[in-house]
């Protein structure tokens, strides 16, 4: 399923020829050791471009209902993050 995968915090992964990788999710909100973690928090994707700025689709869920957020244009993470839980906090 694809929350399972956007959920994550840590995944090893081994491929067939052998060679190893440690993923480790980007999203701050997902990780208990970051000032911006969200309990609630469960995804969706991070990212950043020149144009774009940086951006984060996310996802929370509680008390049963799941609310996605959009924040964009942001011109660093902690500004996205904030931006984020502000969103959440709307929400609930």
């Amino acid at each position: 399923m694809l929350s399972d995968i956007t959920s994550s915090r840590y995944k090893y992964v081994e491929y067939v020829s052998g060679e190893t990788i440690d993923w480790i999710n980007t999203n701050a909100m997902l990780r208990s050791d970051s000032e911006f973690y969200c309990p609630y928090a469960c995804g969706i994707k991070t990212g950043t471009t020149d144009l774009a700025g940086c951006c984060l689709l996310g996802a929370f869920r509680r008390n049963g209902k799941t609310y996605v957020s959009m924040a964009a244009g942001c011109e660093n993470y902690a500004d996205l993050y904030g931006m984020s839980l502000a969103l959440y906090s709307d929400f609930t």
